[in-house]
């Protein structure tokens, strides 16, 4: 599936966040070809929405390991990178890079069908989608305090449905359980990177 494409063609779409501009430092160092767009589409009353929405999988737990996990990462210097907030402003970059493929890697934009039907998309996810318990937010702490001994990030073709498309591949890691959920939440997203590697080289 990915012989095909010209590497100056892939688009990568990430969030915003300490890991994504991980992601966005090692790609500027690997491939300088590829174009790459920060996800700014959640803001604080979507989360607040997302919070009270019933099975978002966002808990009072899960979003304080997330922020101590951030706050623990190392800071990553990265140039201006174009950004978007909303479906008119993605389809204005969409529209002006025509990408073969998009990339997506913890972004939390919900990609609507028109943009889906018209562009090849794929997500790396980093927790194992044919568990439905592991699919949406909070799927890399749902996977650990569930202790799950086969953990695996997947990348898939996006559809409608969250989390739910065709399986392209799969990269296993192991959690270390006697050492705390922020390290372990870094091993999950590292081995995301590593796939987004695989893919773009």
């Amino acid at each position: 599936m990915f012989d095909e494409i010209a590497e100056n063609r892939i688009l990568v779409i990430t969030g915003n966040d300490k890991i994504s501009y991980k992601l966005i430092s090692s790609l500027r160092l690997e491939n300088p070809q590829i174009s790459i767009v920060i996800d700014k589409s959640l803001t604080l009353l979507r989360v607040l929405k997302l919070f009270f929405k019933k099975n978002s999988g966002l808990t009072l737990p899960f979003l304080y390991q997330s922020l101590v996990a951030e706050l623990k990462r190392k800071k990553y210097s990265i140039p201006k990178t174009t950004s978007f907030q909303n479906k008119d402003q993605l389809s204005t970059i969409l529209s002006h890079k025509n990408p073969d493929m998009i990339i997506v890697f913890r972004g939390t934009f919900i990609f609507p069908k028109d943009i889906i039907n018209n562009y090849k998309l794929i997500n790396v996810h980093c927790a194992d989608i044919t568990n439905n318990s592991y699919r949406g937010l909070g799927a890399v702490y749902k996977s650990f305090i569930c202790r799950e001994q086969k953990p695996k990030v997947t990348v898939h073709a996006i559809e409608t449905k969250i989390d739910s498309g065709k399986v392209l591949f799969t990269k296993d890691y192991k959690f270390n359980f006697d050492r705390p959920y922020s390290l372990n939440e870094n091993i999950a997203y590292e081995t995301g990177i590593q796939c987004i590697s695989k893919i773009v080289n």
